[in-house]
């Protein structure tokens, strides 16, 4: 008889273990997502030429992309933590994209992940990072141009609602709201991922690429308005 080790992933195999050792339903359902989780991407690959992961897609699905994320999930998505290896063979990608996904994670979570990536894409393939930019965030902080000033009434309003308009606030929301852990400039991003090999890491416009499956895909700006969003994202695209 196989014994349980032989039969799943170690994925399967921890969530499986917790249903039965602890008897939860959640450790239960996590067990099945990860059954389906295999189907969903033995179809997509097998029915796909270029193959494309979106990473932490929430409710933002990209259509010709394998759409993923933590939370509840979507006809068609998958679960994927992104703190946990990749469900997928080494070159089997040809693009990775996530948008404000990064800053959620702590430094060494976020390296891991970018390893990842590289990992499974093909040689050539392309990984695209859209996250918060700590350049804008210190170039708002230190200069007072009528853009900033209205940066700072913008992010007042919408997250403080106090009578007094304060930097320091705006600043410190940066970096603790929405479970940030982690705020990259582009010599952070671009060092990290060339020390994991990536190469050609380019930094990039918003909505632009070099690649068209990679051009106009962000959707950040439905949230934040484009203006703010153009403002406070930082992009780049690296190339294994």
């Amino acid at each position: 008889m196989k014994r349980l080790r032989d039969l799943f992933d170690e994925g399967k195999r921890r969530y499986l273990v917790e249903a039965i050792t602890r008897r939860k339903s959640y450790y239960l359902c996590k067990f099945q997502c990860l059954r389906k989780r295999e189907e969903i991407i033995r179809s997509y690959l097998e029915s796909t030429k270029c193959r494309k992961l979106h990473l932490g897609s929430g409710g933002h699905l990209l259509d010709g992309w394998l759409n993923s994320d933590i939370l509840e999930l979507e006809d068609g998505m998958i679960f994927v933590d992104v703190r946990d290896r990749l469900p997928f063979d080494n070159s089997a990608l040809d693009f990775i994209y996530s948008e404000h996904l990064l800053e959620h994670l702590e430094y060494n979570e976020g390296r891991d992940l970018l390893k990842e990536c590289f990992r499974v894409l093909r040689r050539g393939g392309v990984l695209r990072i859209s996250t918060p930019d700590l350049d804008f965030l210190m170039e708002f902080y230190g200069s007072d141009t009528q853009e900033n000033k209205e940066y700072l009434k913008w992010a007042s309003d919408v997250y403080w609602h106090f009578s007094t308009y304060s930097k320091a606030l705006v600043v410190n929301n940066y970096f603790r709201s929405w479970g940030h852990k982690c705020i990259y400039d582009i010599k952070l991003l671009k060092d990290t991922c060339e020390r994991i090999g990536f190469k050609y890491v380019k930094k990039q416009d918003v909505g632009e690429s070099d690649f068209a499956d990679l051009k106009g895909i962000e959707r950040h700006g439905d949230v934040i308005s484009e203006r703010w969003n153009i403002k406070e994202s930082l992009v780049i695209e690296a190339r294994k």
